[in-house]
């Protein structure tokens, strides 16, 4: 296995390490609700474990918090920004907004900074152009699933399920031969 594809719903930091640790390249387009960082105003450096701000000012601390939402703990990162630039910066209103806070505070998920690197990747050509050949693939598989009966396991476990795809693609591929034979 050399690349995995999928769509955005498969843009989780678990997926995506799963696919590193196979050693395979993953193909999956960036989810907005996974990934909240707005890069037309941030950029992150890995080396140095700091955000940078569109107008070159750098994260100074960061401190390591847990919240509690929807009855679920999350474990968050939290940069906090140069004060004093903040206070004289001329992106202050856009970026801090109405906040009464002297400088801008960062909160990102622990697992953002990995997920920055591979938003950098998404952006590049290669990948935009290996993520196309997924949309030849969808098709085949939609037909498998809702005509073949590849939706719904027919028997128990992992092997059961191998062999049900592999004779469902048999299948398939069978019945295409035939219709170009008889055309």
């Amino acid at each position: 296995m050399t690349g995995v594809y999928g769509d955005k719903a498969y843009f989780r930091p678990d997926i995506l390490n799963l696919i590193k640790e196979k050693e395979a390249s993953a193909y999956i387009p960036v989810s907005a609700s996974a990934y909240k960082i707005d890069e037309d105003l941030f950029s992150y450096n890995k080396d140095s474990d700091q955000w940078f701000c569109v107008m070159g000012n750098e994260t100074v601390k960061v401190k390591a918090k847990t919240r509690e939402r929807n009855g679920k703990k999350e474990k968050l990162l939290e940069y906090s920004f140069e004060r004093e630039r903040c206070r004289n910066c001329s992106h202050r209103a856009e970026c801090i907004g109405k906040s009464t806070r002297i400088a801008r505070l960062l909160r990102v998920s622990v697992n953002t900074p990995e997920l920055y690197e591979y938003s950098q990747r998404a952006k590049t050509r290669e990948f935009l152009d290996e993520y196309r050949k997924r949309a030849k693939i969808e098709p085949k598989n939609a037909e498998l699933k809702r005509f073949h009966g590849l939706d719904r396991a027919k028997g128990y476990g992992l092997k059961s399920v191998r062999i049900q795809a592999k004779l469902t693609v048999l299948a398939v591929n069978l019945k295409r031969i035939a219709n170009m034979v008889s055309a």
